[in-house]
């Protein structure tokens, strides 16, 4: 095996794969990138056994060839070479002479043998999705992700697959931590026949390799589901993740029906203010006491060990004065991941469950549970 490549090129494909790569693994060869060469194009694959990422990129082929490198290795020679062209070598022993300029690394690979097959992808199943409405339907969900690792089936994003009647295939996106649930909507017009309503919860380390993939991108994505795993797919980058086998919960439950008293605030201000009366909050203090008056809406916190804060803002409220107790940071997870001009602040009472939402995209809302303190 024998081939040159650009530094730029090389370098930022194997950045990519350095959060799916693990330095300490029982599966030692999945510590590697698995690396093909052939037809002048360079193949760079790597996974954790739970994610699966295919890279395909040009080089200079001058001898076709596979072999194993240490990925993170790798990526850090590579990163302190010039920008240059870089060439690579393999030479007795699985060793890979690495040179670029008069600077020449000897790096010791594995036999690829011995290495996980990357799975089949079937493109009948694959729709395409713009970047900004995956990432809309990640970034309005991930904050609400559970973290405890005992509720497995809450470590994720349900991704809820499903056509309206319009026959429009519509994509909900729920998380939730059990004190609140978050919750958006897209919908996609043209897509194969073959797409078939279906339910599927997507890991978060997962969530994370695919929100990379949304952003900063300009071209459609695809996507898809097969048996037990989620397909995503970028241009010259291919992500197979593993969905977790578990059931999510009926969602829809938890949504309020209906509220009896609502109110319209500016984001800005409000956002500006909870996080000026939030620097009061701790992880022993985390309530803020929501005042709902004609006109304003007042914010409060009382630590007991650092002091207290108080700060109003207008908003368009025309009902009875009600005082609810939620936690800060819920509030500002909810307040700053939506991007509208406005929010609607719906809820019943200081027992029952509050609803924030962005005016100008009702689809997207984060049910909140009021603190008992």
């Amino acid at each position: 095996m024998r081939f040159a490549i650009e530094k730029e090129g090389i370098l930022k494909e194997l950045a990519k794969i350095q959060n799916i790569v693990e330095r300490k693994t029982s599966i030692p060869i999945i510590s590697n990138a698995f690396i093909d060469i052939s037809d002048n194009m360079m193949t760079i694959i790597a996974t954790d056994m739970e994610i699966e990422m295919k890279i395909t990129i040009p080089c200079e082929t001058k001898e076709e060839g596979k072999i194993c490198l240490p990925a993170k290795k790798l990526y850090e020679i590579i990163r302190e070479l010039p920008e240059n062209s870089i060439e690579f070598t393999l030479k007795d022993n699985q060793r890979v002479d690495i040179q670029c300029e008069s600077i020449l690394f000897t790096i010791t690979g594995s036999d690829t043998s011995e290495y996980p097959k990357f799975s089949n992808i079937d493109t009948k199943n694959l729709f395409e999705i713009s970047p900004q409405k995956l990432n809309a339907l990640i970034e309005k969900t991930q904050f609400s992700m559970s973290n405890d690792e005992k509720k497995h089936n809450l470590n994720g994003i349900l991704f809820d697959i499903s056509k309206n009647e319009n026959n429009n295939l519509v994509i909900t996106t729920v998380s939730t931590d059990t004190h609140r649930l978050s919750i958006t909507k897209e919908e996609i017009e043209e897509y194969p026949d073959e797409i078939e309503e279906t339910k599927v919860i997507i890991p978060k380390k997962g969530i994370t390799e695919i929100k990379k993939i949304s952003e900063n991108c300009e071209s459609t994505i695809k996507m898809g589901f097969q048996e037990k795993s989620s397909v995503v797919i970028r241009e010259n980058t291919e992500i197979i993740i593993r969905n977790i086998d578990a059931d999510f919960p009926e969602y829809q439950r938890v949504i309020p029906e209906t509220t009896e008293k609502f109110a319209i605030i500016e984001r800005e201000p409000f956002l500006r203010t909870l996080r000026r009366v939030s620097t009061l909050s701790s992880e022993k203090y985390r309530g803020i006491k929501t005042t709902f008056e004609k006109g304003s809406v007042n914010l409060y916190i009382n630590n007991m060990e650092l002091g207290e804060a108080t700060e109003s803002v207008p908003a368009e409220y025309d009902g009875e004065e009600e005082t609810i107790i939620y936690n800060s940071k819920y509030l500002l997870d909810s307040v700053s991941t939506y991007q509208s001009p406005q929010i609607r602040f719906q809820f019943k009472d200081d027992q029952s469950p509050g609803i924030i939402s962005p005016t100008d995209h009702p689809d997207s809302k984060t049910i909140i549970m009021p603190m008992r303190i």
